[in-house]
């Protein structure tokens, strides 16, 4: 068991893990490194976190360190963990791409103190409401560079991953973004594509949500996810940038829309997605939902990281 668990955002997956850390008794104390004020307090209120820090006094007190935050920002506050870490802690980060990072860590003198995964789960939702301590069971959780961290480290997350009911797959870094990009970034890519598609022609036709059914809602779900994380995943020394560069100029056109689709909009714009909300059904609106799962929300905004 560790005494301090520092969760370095408090969103679906840090939430998810900080409430399966507890569950299991792996921590005593859980403390939350967040980006606002608002997530702070909401994941105070849950039970997720038990106190609130900032980065470097959080990672000060702590056994472990774990960084589930989108990727674009994940390197500059990786490598402002690893400059303070001894050789005591733990680091693990959750990020779906892993080449990147794991570059920018390679010459660290504390690099095999850190274990690079993926736990290969999420849903369309965020934030601390999204968080779910059973998420992880019977999911894979890749480990890359395994053997480039101590074995004494990896051993521990292995234990930890594996009492959480994950499936453990090992890989090197680039074949794994290769890998997770087929088989879970180009499906979100697909989703916003579809989705602002149809909010490009809602200005146009507005009896294209009266034909509006399942296939449509199941289509567009993924659509509800975070665009400022799935946007970075993607695009900026994501998985799918290799890719991307070799497509011609229309193509990567329409790949980098979803993030410009979901900048701020004056208030009224009927592109903001009530209405495409509204003909997907209740996933999108907002409806009914099991108790302690996230809440159904619309296409909203982008936030930065939990």
């Amino acid at each position: 068991m560790f005494n301090n668990v520092t969760i370095v955002g408090v969103g679906l997956i840090g939430g998810s893990f900080a409430l399966a850390l507890k569950e299991k008794g792996f921590a005593k104390h859980i403390i939350g490194v967040t980006n606002t004020k608002a997530t702070e307090e909401k994941a105070l209120e849950l039970g997720i976190i038990d106190e609130a820090l900032p980065l470097e006094e959080a990672v000060s007190k702590s056994d472990l360190i774990y960084v589930a935050i989108p990727v674009d920002v994940t390197i500059p506050v990786m490598q402002q963990i690893m400059k303070i870490v001894t050789d005591k802690q733990i680091v693990v980060d959750a990020g779906s791409t892993k080449l990147a990072l794991c570059k920018a860590l390679s010459n660290y003198p504390t690099r095999k103190r850190f274990v690079a995964t993926h736990p290969m789960w999420g849903t369309e939702y965020s934030g601390p409401e999204a968080a779910v301590k059973d998420g992880f069971a019977g999911r894979a959780c890749v480990i890359c560079e395994k053997e480039k961290s101590d074995p004494e480290a990896v051993k521990i997350i292995e234990n930890i991953y594996s009492s959480l009911g994950m499936n453990l797959v090992y890989m090197d870094a680039e074949p794994h973004d290769v890998h997770a990009a087929y088989v879970s970034h180009i499906s979100h890519i697909t989703s916003f594509a579809l989705a602002n598609t149809v909010l490009e022609k809602e200005r146009e036709e507005d009896a294209i949500f009266e034909l509006a059914g399942g296939g449509f809602e199941s289509t567009v779900r993924l659509a509800k996810s975070s665009p400022a994380m799935w946007a970075s995943t993607s695009i900026p020394g994501g998985s799918i940038r290799p890719r991307r560069q070799r497509c011609r100029p229309n193509t990567r056109a329409r790949i980098d829309r979803p993030a410009r689709h979901h900048a701020p909009r004056p208030a009224g714009d009927r592109r903001c997605g009530s209405r495409i909300a509204a003909a997907a059904g209740p996933s999108l609106r907002g409806g009914a939902r099991e108790p302690g799962t996230a809440r159904a929300v619309g296409l909203r905004r982008p936030k930065v990281w939990a």
